[in-house]
């Protein structure tokens, strides 16, 4: 893995969490669109990474770790849409290939750490602002490049 990958891939979840946070927000919804055109530039770095430094392997396993991740979110969206969003679930692709491909083992940190956030977002949110629903997006998000930026 070659760190300018690193560092576009960095650079492409910046510039997607400034246009998705804003609108999660403020709407309670994610936009498809920005996700999905930033796994497509994340696809392409890997892909590209892969290629130049031979590790196919790390870069098959990630594809299956981020599918598995959105299968989950899907699921999870199926079952109880009120509880995750349909934009989560897209946006929990582009962050989890990211991170699998960067620090696999780290999935899970990140995966904890969106869940206490929101659970505290949700909680506070409950008692103080008497919502019952809190937009999740900015807790993937945020914990994502969290999660990157100190393992690598």
């Amino acid at each position: 893995m070659t760190t300018s990958s690193y560092h576009f891939v960095i650079v492409c979840l910046l510039v997607l969490a400034v246009i998705q946070i804003p609108i999660d927000l403020r709407k309670n919804q994610l936009s498809r669109s920005a996700s999905l055109s930033a796994l497509l530039f994340i696809s392409i770095v890997v892909t590209v990474d892969a290629a130049m430094s031979g590790s196919f392997r790390n870069l098959l396993v990630s594809i299956m770790s981020a599918t598995f991740l959105f299968g989950l979110y899907l699921m999870t969206h199926r079952r109880v849409p009120d509880a995750l969003g349909f934009g989560d679930v897209v946006l929990v692709f582009p962050l989890g290939l990211s991170i699998a491909y960067f620090a696999i083992d780290r999935i899970g940190i990140w995966q904890l750490t969106s869940a206490i956030t929101g659970g505290i977002h949700a909680v506070l949110a409950r008692t103080v602002a008497r919502r019952n629903s809190i937009p999740f997006g900015p807790h993937l998000l945020l914990s994502a490049l969290a999660v990157l930026i100190v393992s690598v």
